[in-house]
């Protein structure tokens, strides 16, 4: 009875935080990764629920959304063309993003002094979580503080990206929809869906190519840094 509580609650969350952010005009609090989220883990503190439980009532989502992940194809074949035609430049700006993404984030943890543990750790945060958690497994990071990265950084890329690009005058769909797959991996990509489908296209193919360019990579050149 617990886990369908749960299961129901995250459903009518997420449904309640989507109206409020369209009705909202897409303020930054109420997007409905950030909002739902920010409520679960409040409601499990205050009612001393272990995750553990939480985590296997919402167990049915892992399958929708392995069935979400294969949809991504879809848009993504049949806007091939928008990105084939600016290809030198999708590759080019994915390539970038996946060695910002790294650098900047073992940059900073080299700085204040982190240990090579939580370096390869932060050094995946911009992939999506199941390439994340074998990668970082592969350097010798902790999967389970990568996951919690990852996830936090697809919510402040989705939050935060949109805004950003309108006040740079950024507008080019194929743009936008490579900046967020790139740095925000699936969460960011769902927001990218929600402007239109030729931005939500280059974002899951963006998110596809640098999770696979920095999980093929990464454990092969981690060695030289360490």
């Amino acid at each position: 009875m617990i886990d369908l509580v749960w299961f129901i609650v995250t459903i009518a969350l997420y449904i309640g935080a989507v109206e409020l952010y369209e009705r909202s005009d897409g303020k930054l609090w109420l997007h409905p990764i950030l909002l739902p989220t920010v409520i679960i883990i409040v409601a499990l503190k205050l009612l001393h629920v272990p995750f553990a439980i939480y985590l296997e009532s919402v167990r049915p989502f892992e399958y929708f959304l392995e069935l979400a992940v294969v949809a991504l194809a879809l848009p993504i074949v049949r806007h091939l063309a928008v990105v084939r035609d600016n290809v030198s430049a999708v590759v080019a700006a994915i390539v970038a993003g996946s060695v910002t993404g790294v650098g900047c984030a073992v940059i900073v943890g080299i700085v204040i002094g982190a240990p090579d543990a939580m370096l390869a750790t932060v050094a995946v945060k911009s992939i999506t979580t199941p390439l994340a958690v074998t990668t970082t497994n592969a350097i010798g990071g902790h999967m389970s503080i990568a996951a919690a990265i990852v996830v936090l950084s697809g919510i402040v890329t989705a939050v935060a990206g949109p805004p950003i690009l309108r006040r740079m005058a950024f507008t080019d769909s194929v743009g936008i929809g490579v900046v967020l797959g790139t740095a925000g991996h699936a969460i960011a990509t769902a927001e990218a869906f929600r402007k239109s489908e030729v931005i939500g296209a280059a974002s899951g193919f963006a998110m596809a190519s640098n999770g696979l360019l920095t999980a093929l990579i990464l454990p092969l050149i981690w060695p030289y840094f360490t």
